[in-house]
């Protein structure tokens, strides 16, 4: 069978005894491999050494400082950007519970998350309160109600309420999931940095 989704990295994770996907070091280092974390020429000798300590110790802890440091204001916020999100997958194990959803009628619709492009036009739709037409309710693939096991988790706004998770098809029946979104988009409280 192909794989069509080898480009998000799951072959560099481990399976746990549940058969969920745990983080490695190389998929953490996959993402230093990217074109906007790899140090230009011209950058600075702090984003050198801050590329070449993490592919040494991906894990390795980041004070704010020594991002901080660095010349480049782009190259900050991308650095910022990596450490939240290699935290994020590192430090928070979270359960939830997925069901598939076969309407939508008179639902609290607080979040949502688009699995794909087609998925997220839809749920704006959806949020600003309009209704679809025949082309968009056929488009949909999948419907599904995501919740929290523990709702300190989630940001104060949604907290017991579910997720919807849309998944859609284009006009000519293809679908471009992003499983990317599952990582960026839930409504997950991330803890407050500490001085």
């Amino acid at each position: 069978m192909r794989d069509f989704w080898l480009s998000c990295g799951h072959h560099l994770t481990d399976r746990d005894a549940g058969g969920g996907l745990l983080v490695t070091n190389e998929f953490v280092k996959s993402y230093l491999a990217r074109p906007e974390l790899i140090p230009p020429l011209e950058a600075c000798a702090a984003e050198r050494a801050l590329h070449a300590m993490l592919l040494a110790d991906s894990r390795r802890r980041i004070a704010r400082e020594e991002i901080a440091a660095l010349f480049d204001a782009d190259a900050r916020e991308n650095w910022q950007l990596l450490i939240a999100f290699r935290d994020h997958l590192t430090q928070q194990a979270i359960d939830v519970e997925i069901e598939p959803v076969t309407e939508m009628r008179d639902v609290s619709f607080n979040w949502y998350l688009g699995l794909d492009a087609v998925g997220t036009q839809i749920g704006d739709t959806l949020w600003n309160g309009s209704s679809l037409d025949q082309r968009g309710q056929a488009s949909v693939v999948g419907l599904y109600q995501l919740k929290f096991e523990d709702p300190t988790v989630v940001a104060k706004n949604i907290r017991s309420e579910p997720v919807y998770l849309i998944l859609a098809m284009t006009p000519d029946k293809a679908l471009h999931m992003k499983p990317q979104n599952l990582l960026t988009g839930l409504p997950i409280r991330h803890p407050e940095p500490v001085n």
